[in-house]
């Protein structure tokens, strides 16, 4: 998908349907958040991941594609995280 002036992909975050990214990411996530991936992929689904969930999110995709995104944005509506790219 294209935005004005980003490029953009929609990752999906439920169930089965998990995209390999974000489920490898929600693994490292849980991990150092101390928690199961189970409970952090329910506090996203409910939209009550908290702030901190979101920025470990964000770091870890930024270390596992260094550069490739500028901007992340997590849209509650659709369970989706936004990666813009660089």
């Amino acid at each position: 998908l294209t935005g004005r002036d980003f490029v953009f992909i929609d990752v999906l975050i439920f169930g089965g349907c998990t995209d390999r990214l974000a489920r490898d990411t929600m693994r490292i996530v849980a991990r150092e958040e101390g928690k199961t991936y189970d409970e952090v992929l329910s506090d996203i689904r409910e939209g009550g991941a908290d702030e901190l969930t979101q920025i470990h999110f964000w770091r870890v995709v930024s270390a596992l594609y260094p550069g490739a995104f500028n901007r992340i944005d997590y849209l509650s509506e659709s369970r989706k995280y936004r990666l813009w790219l660089s």
